[in-house]
Parts: C-alpha cells; sequence; structure tokens
C-alpha cells in the first residue's frame, strides 16, 4: 500500500489487502462486516464485467474509522 504525500485529500483507492492490513482483520471479516452493514460496501473502480475491479476510498475508511472512534468514547 502506498500513501500520497498528503493524506488531507485522501481520494486515493484501497484494494481489499490494503484495508485488511491496515485494519488487522482477515478477508472473511471484512465480509462479514460489510454483510451485516458495519462497513462501508466497496465501490467499483473498473470496466462492468467478470474481472471488475472493486475498492474503497481511503476517506472513506477515515470516516468510518473516525465513527467507530466517537462510538467508544
Amino acid at each position: 500500500m502506498t500513501k500520497p504525500a498528503s493524506t488531507a485529500a485522501s481520494n486515493y483507492v484501497l484494494r481489499h489487502h490494503d484495508v485488511c492490513e491496515m485494519l488487522g482483520v482477515s478477508r472473511a471479516t471484512l465480509w462479514r462486516w460489510q454483510r451485516d452493514g458495519h462497513f462501508p460496501k466497496p465501490k467499483q473502480i473498473g470496466p462492468d464485467g467478470p474481472r471488475a475491479l472493486f475498492g474503497w476510498l481511503a476517506s472513506d475508511i477515515e470516516a468510518w474509522l473516525a465513527s467507530r472512534r466517537t462510538l467508544r468514547i
């Protein structure tokens, strides 16, 4: 996973392995969170078809993390 010099404009795309590594969870956990509505669903970043690519905007993950922090306070 590579990060831009400025994370203020965090509109770069994270793939499954990046998000799993960032959060310290397995792909199955990430899928379960999505299924249960506890985690944002990925956005399609490639063309339609059998090999469509999906990922998350880093800003979406950062917003999700921030919302989780406020729930714990």
